[in-house]
């Protein structure tokens, strides 16, 4: 991941194995969200310091020649006919895929109002979303329980841009590890695009694109000065698939409960990386591993402390500012956006929870993937 003048901009130094689950989306069935229910099995659903860390690790030659993953059958057509009110469904897959599930964060028609504390700076800078002084409300949402697969990004945009596209640990599927050299602008691209192909309503509108489904991979942008791209807007009122915002993305790694035991953990679901980190060169081996193996978080999510960074919608802002925000979405312009959770080729401690950065969103890394969300509106 690279910043402005190559450098992160941050504010200083600083596996239990699961199954495999069959989650999925289809827009054909609509259901109401639970407010009890946690799991929707499925995806239908300024004195910022700077840290040069994108020099800190060199691309690994494989010991094979590297090729990519079997593309998947081609990607079915949405219904001419719209659901009426798409929502989250169950029991349905998305394109026959695995481990493509959404977990409710906050259910249907509810807020979430989350006073913050001194007690919530797990990675110890200062300026952190849940600062004291500041009280952030979120609205209803799902997250996805896994980071976006080189399977599921290949069936959508025909392109799988992974430099980890073969050669898997041992007992482990290359399809299912996660998908990186993802820029921001890839990330956008790829939500807007499934999003249409499954008859939802587009969340991010670009000057001068009204076709989703037929967007192709070789029309993202790949260098600076986008700037119908930077000046894109976001409708979180909209059903379709998006990125989480840096607030949303924090509140689901800390477990979705500020009186639960886990909330004030340093790691997404544990005081102990191990546990629940692929990070460094030691623990990971130098490569992104199939999401869902270390253990999950209160909210039955995997991977939201390493593996990859994951990609918010946020400019980058610093320091926060305090008093009530509702739906916070970072500053209103930037040079970096905000992507949260470590990554296979970093220290531990950048897994931390409250831990924030900012990268420049053209740029496309082999630690740089995404996890989706959606906004769960009301008909």
């Amino acid at each position: 991941m690279k910043t402005s003048e190559n450098n992160f901009e941050s504010q200083s130094n600083q596996t239990q194995s699961s199954s495999s689950i069959t989650d999925s989306i289809s827009n054909s069935v609509d259901i109401i969200v639970s407010s009890s229910s946690k799991e929707i099995e499925n995806l239908s659903s300024s004195s910022n310091k700077n840290q040069n860390l994108s020099s800190s690790v060199n691309k690994i030659n494989s010991s094979s020649s590297s090729e990519k993953g079997e593309s998947s059958s081609s990607i079915k057509s949405s219904s001419s006919t719209k659901p009426v009110t798409p929502t989250p469904e169950v029991g349905k897959n998305i394109l026959d895929l695995q481990k493509t599930a959404l977990v409710t964060v906050i259910p249907k028609e509810t807020t979430k109002e989350i006073v913050g504390s001194s007690d919530y700076d797990q990675y110890g800078d200062g300026d952190y979303i849940f600062k004291p002084g500041r009280t952030v409300t979120l609205s209803a949402y799902v997250i996805g329980k896994y980071q976006v697969t080189q399977e599921l990004f290949e069936e959508v945009m025909g392109n799988n841009s992974s430099y980890f596209s073969s050669s898997p640990a041992t007992g482990e599927t290359q399809k299912y590890r996660p998908v990186e050299e993802i820029s921001w602008y890839d990330a956008v691209a790829f939500c807007n695009k499934l999003s249409a192909k499954l008859g939802l309503e587009i969340v991010y509108k670009i000057e001068g694109i009204t076709d989703w489904e037929s967007f192709s991979y070789d029309d993202i942008p790949t260098g600076d000065n986008n700037t119908k791209w930077d000046n894109l807007t976001i409708d979180l009122t909209k059903n379709g698939y998006r990125l989480p915002t840096e607030a949303e993305w924090e509140f689901a790694a800390r477990g979705g409960d500020p009186d639960g035991k886990t909330w004030s953990y340093k790691y997404a679901g544990s005081t102990t990386v191990d546990d629940v980190a692929w990070y460094g060169d030691d623990n990971s081996s130098s490569k992104t591993h199939e999401v869902g193996l270390k253990k999950a978080n209160a909210l039955g999510l995997y991977d939201m402390s390493d593996n990859v960074w994951e990609w918010t919608y946020d400019w980058y802002e610093s320091p926060l500012n305090t008093g009530k925000v509702e739906n916070p979405i970072g500053a209103p312009s930037g040079f970096n956006r905000v992507p949260r959770g470590g990554s296979w080729s970093y220290d531990g401690y950048y897994t931390a929870v409250s831990y924030r950065v900012g990268s420049i969103p053209y740029y496309r890394d082999f630690g740089s993937g995404l996890r989706l969300a959606r906004s769960l509106v009301s008909p």
